[in-house]
């Protein structure tokens, strides 16, 4: 028979995070979160990763700690998503079975520690955010990882650089206000 992904997931969490509460993932994409400030679990292939997201190196073995502590204690921070266009989800589909519905903003570390190739849990938490444009959510990405100790030096000056043409016009002032750095 078909398998309820819901049902999947419901099992599993009944099982090893039960200080969570039972959580059921409805296979009804439009009950998943839809609302600025809603949270709850959805499917891993349903969030997709931000390709323009500051961090552009993740430490494999990092993921698989990283996945470990999720499997045994749970997703620690929920991440934050924004809602995919429909021309985003027909730019990410590869399954039209799987249409994906959320763009990570941050959590990145956390999304891909619990996919498929470290915890594969099958789930995931986010909170949904609202963004005027790519630029905000870009800041918004930034100022949560942008002051990360391990994040690679370019993937920061790539980071500034961006901010300081799309949100500062240019100036370093303002982008020194911005992120909370002398520049």
């Amino acid at each position: 028979g078909t398998v309820n992904t819901g049902d999947v997931i419901m099992s599993y969490l009944e099982a090893t995070l039960p200080r969570r509460g039972l959580v059921r993932i409805p296979s009804d994409p439009n009950q998943w979160p839809r609302k600025l400030g809603e949270s709850g679990f959805v499917p891993h292939w349903s969030v997709v990763p931000d390709p323009e997201q500051p961090r552009s190196w993740f430490d494999p073995n990092e993921l698989t700690l990283l996945g470990d502590t999720c499997k045994k204690k749970g997703q620690r921070e929920i991440a934050k998503v924004r809602l995919l266009t429909q021309v985003e989800k027909t730019r990410f589909t590869t399954n039209t079975e799987q249409v994906p519905q959320y763009m990570l903003v941050s959590g990145e570390r956390r999304w891909r520690a619990c996919g498929p190739s470290h915890a594969d849990l099958g789930f995931f938490e986010i909170r949904l955010d609202e963004y005027r444009d790519s630029e905000e959510q870009f800041e918004d990405a930034y100022l949560l990882n942008g002051t990360r100790e391990d994040l690679p030096p370019l993937d920061v000056a790539r980071s500034l650089e961006r901010l300081l043409k799309n949100r500062c016009g240019g100036n370093k002032q303002e982008l020194s206000r911005l992120v909370g750095k002398s520049i």
